[in-house]
């Protein structure tokens, strides 16, 4: 007898699900009304056929479905026998619900192992469990169960669960064991899936009490004897119960507090600890270093603001100095200039005050020439007042000036007076 096509279908369904990783035993998933088929696990090579094959509902009592011959009478017209040996059961009942059990041979007469099987109504996880609050310490170690009953056996996964937690899991149940820390905290979900469909439930795991957890370490502190103070170092710890800080000065404790106030007789290594009833942890090292460097410091300082005095006053001599000559007032009044015929020549009178014996230079030129003539003037005991008469060899116009160098080679120049030379009639 040909199996139908809802049948071949079933068939090839149980087939994988019986090869999946987590299939419940030897059930076989069926639903009511529709066509189940289950199998005998025969296989057949060399050219074998199958010669028996006989179907039998386990009791108590048992008793007899279907063989190749046909079905027993209370299956007549729901029962079949193919010819390699899957029982075909038409519109499953609730009775069906059972345990089977395969005898067969082949056309060699050899013996074929006892098969049995079981038959579940299929259905999706539901009502999956699991706890929803666990309210543990820290460093308690919980076991999370999930489970449900499905069929086909679901799979499951735990999400978010915290690393190192392996789950372990079987056909109807998910196991995971955790070494709780506080940050594990939080909402785990359970997930059961199967081909029909999927449930859930969610735990939520609760740490009120946990091990200090260190916000802020105490940083190195450096001090100098010729201060005479102190400071405060301090760390920033959380915990439950409320931590204690420890603090502890080359191997020693010391004293307890969120501070410690440090003198400058206090050098050395320290280290903190804060510690409740659920545990205990370093809450940093640090360095205490007293100094007397500042005394020192202070001389080199004082010294060197004495030498730059020094050479802030040098600066300001030289300065003055050639703002003396610089700010020569000979150079900022008009330079008075006659005008003398003599024979051919333009004798012209060029008169100016002078207030320092500095080196004077008369300098002038032609009008529009880039050449200047410069004569040297000494200037003798009898200045301010000083009179030079120069000698202009033909008539035109002329530009003139007056240049004061001092020793340092610094020159300063007059405003440029113009002289128009020209012979008298």
């Amino acid at each position: 007898m040909e199996m139908p096509g809802a049948a071949l279908f079933c068939v090839a369904l149980l087939q994988v699900i019986s090869n999946g990783v987590h299939g419940q035993g030897d059930a076989t998933c069926v639903t009511i009304g529709e066509t189940a088929a289950l199998s005998c696990d025969i296989t057949l090579t060399g050219g074998l056929t199958v010669r028996s094959a006989a179907w039998t509902k386990l009791g108590p009592p048992d008793s007899l479905v279907a063989d190749l011959l046909g079905p027993a009478p209370a299956y007549t017209g729901r029962a079949t026998v193919n010819s390699t040996g899957f029982l075909l059961l038409d519109n499953v009942q609730q009775a069906d619900l059972a345990s089977y059990r395969c005898v067969a041979s082949l056309s060699d007469f050899s013996s074929l192992p006892t098969v049995e099987t079981k038959t579940e109504e299929a259905s999706l996880p539901q009502n999956v469990t699991c706890p929803s609050i666990v309210t543990v310490d820290e460093f308690a170690t919980i076991t999370l169960v999930c489970a449900t009953i499905a069929c086909p056996s679901p799979t499951f996964d735990w999400e978010d669960l915290p690393s190192g937690a392996t789950p372990n899991i079987t056909n109807s149940e998910v196991t995971v064991v955790i070494n709780v820390r506080k940050a594990d905290e939080g909402t785990f979900v359970c997930r059961a899936v199967n081909s029909l469909g999927q449930g859930s439930c969610t735990t939520d795991l609760r740490v009120p009490r946990y091990q200090p957890i260190v916000m802020s370490s105490p940083q190195d502190v450096t001090m100098d004897k010729l201060d005479g103070g102190s400071t405060t170092v301090s760390a920033e710890v959380e915990g439950n119960p409320e931590p204690v800080i420890t603090w502890v000065r080359e191997g020693h404790p010391n004293q307890t507090g969120d501070s410690l106030v440090i003198s400058s007789d206090m050098a050395g290594k320290y280290s903190c600890w804060a510690s409740n009833d659920i545990g205990e942890v370093s809450c940093g090292t640090f360095t205490v270093t007293v100094t007397d460097w500042k005394l020192p410091v202070i001389i080199v300082c004082v010294l060197l603001a004495v030498i730059l005095i020094v050479v802030v006053i040098v600066v300001l001599l030289i300065q003055r100095k050639k703002k003396r000559v610089l700010d020569n007032g000979a150079l900022k009044v008009p330079v008075d200039i006659t005008v003398n015929t003599v024979q051919s020549s333009q004798k012209v009178d060029i008169q100016w005050t002078a207030k320092s014996k500095e080196a004077h230079k008369i300098l002038y030129r032609p009008r529009g020439s880039n050449k200047w003539t410069e004569e040297p003037v000494g200037i003798s005991d009898n200045y301010p007042l000083y009179k030079r008469t120069v000698d202009f060899q033909q008539d035109g116009a002329y530009e003139v000036r007056i240049r004061v160098t001092n020793e340092e080679g610094d020159k300063n120049d007059s405003e440029t007076v113009e002289v128009t030379v020209f012979d008298q009639v």
